[in-house]
């Protein structure tokens, strides 16, 4: 197992979320338009408490939507890389 699947994802706190229904909407600082996520990425934005690991969250992501775990593993690391480089997340 690689290295970067055991990084903790943080929510960054100078982020607004709102929670309509089971979809998450997204607005800070550094990005000018809100970013709504999808149920599944709703899940992945919930467990990114700085205590999960990306794997520990594609394990969840594969129990929740029925899917092979590569294929959460990969879509939870893409969302997160993305998050990330928007600065709605952060590493712990």
């Amino acid at each position: 197992m690689s290295d970067a699947i055991e990084r903790r994802p943080l929510r960054h706190p100078r982020i607004l979320c709102r929670m309509p229904g089971t979809e998450v909407a997204l607005a800070g600082p550094r990005e000018k338009r809100i970013r709504k996520l999808d149920p599944v990425g709703s899940l992945v934005w919930d467990l990114a408490d700085g205590s999960h690991t990306l794997a520990e969250i594609a394990d969840r992501v594969a129990d929740e939507v029925d899917v092979p775990r590569s294929v959460a593993s990969g879509c939870v690391e893409t969302l997160v890389g993305e998050l990330v480089a928007c600065g709605f997340l952060v590493w712990a």
